[in-house]
């Protein structure tokens, strides 16, 4: 058990991470990432979670990613943002599929240009926020092997999707949430599938 008061807090502002094979950005507790650009990463640009070589760390908790610009991120592993929890289950890693253990999520106003695979992918979490984000593709989705899916949920809860917008036809999958605490509208060209 962790007491997030006594966790250091991160500020990541006005940054460029470029032409990395890794992610940009690790965080998993009161963190501000802000007005950055990620651009042509191998990861993800913001992985939100402990960091994998240390699966006993404190959750992940009270992060803000906001006016934010990704282009071309997730050349290997096909993410913009991750948010996720991994437990260690008999000597193996899995995804929890219990209730949801991150918290405090908020993803609002960034743009994501030319997205490889999925952009948003968030797991285990409740009270999230994932308002007014913009998805631009330059490339029809046939394009690509691995088409964009811009947000990915999996057992989220109080969770908040609204105003985002999608230039080219793309999908919501909300696996697994808890839908009386779930609103997703005003997002334009974007579909919500549970």
């Amino acid at each position: 058990v962790s007491d997030d008061d006594q966790l250091p807090h991160l500020e990541v502002y006005d940054c460029k991470f470029h032409g990395s094979s890794s992610r940009g950005v690790l965080a998993h507790a009161n963190a501000i990432i802000e007005r950055n650009m990620f651009v042509d990463l191998g990861w993800a640009g913001v992985a939100c979670m402990v960091d994998p070589d240390w699966l006993e760390g404190p959750l992940v908790a009270n992060i803000a990613i906001r006016h934010n610009r990704f282009a071309g991120c997730g050349r290997f592993f096909r993410l913009s943002i991750l948010v996720s929890t991994t437990v260690r289950a008999g000597g193996a890693e899995r995804s929890n599929p219990g209730p949801p253990l991150n918290h405090n999520i908020t993803i609002e106003d960034n743009q994501f240009e030319d997205p490889l695979g999925t952009v948003i992918s968030v797991a285990t979490t409740e009270n999230l926020k994932i308002v007014h984000n913009i998805f631009a593709s330059s490339r029809a989705p046939s394009d690509s092997l691995f088409p964009a899916v811009p947000i990915y949920l999996v057992n989220v809860k109080d969770t908040t999707v609204l105003g985002n917008s999608s230039n080219c036809p793309g999908t919501i999958v909300a696996a697994n949430v808890d839908r009386s605490s779930f609103i997703a509208k005003d997002n334009v060209g974007l579909a919500l599938r549970y």
